[in-house]
């Protein structure tokens, strides 16, 4: 049987800032509404994985990359756009 991890044992996830979660909600909202389609495939690696809308800069919302979690994991790694706090 697998061992988890207790709550208080798990390394916290930094909050995203007001201009992130705005972001977020927005891309959320258009894809909603239908005005933006989320890809089934990965820009980067082209897995079919669930895939996230990466902003390339807060201010701008709509103009993201589509990416799955491990992609955009990295991406944010390697050019961090100050989304957490």
């Amino acid at each position: 049987m697998a061992q988890t991890l207790a709550p208080e044992s798990r390394k916290p996830r930094p909050a995203a800032t007001p201009e992130a979660r705005r972001a977020q909600r927005r891309v959320a909202w258009l894809i909603e509404s239908g005005r933006l389609i989320r890809p089934s495939a990965c820009e980067e690696c082209g897995c079919e994985a669930k895939i996230e809308g990466a902003h390339y800069d807060y201010d701008q919302p709509e103009l993201v990359r589509w990416l799955c979690r491990s992609c955009h994991g990295k991406w944010d790694c390697a050019e961090p756009k100050g989304g957490t706090i």
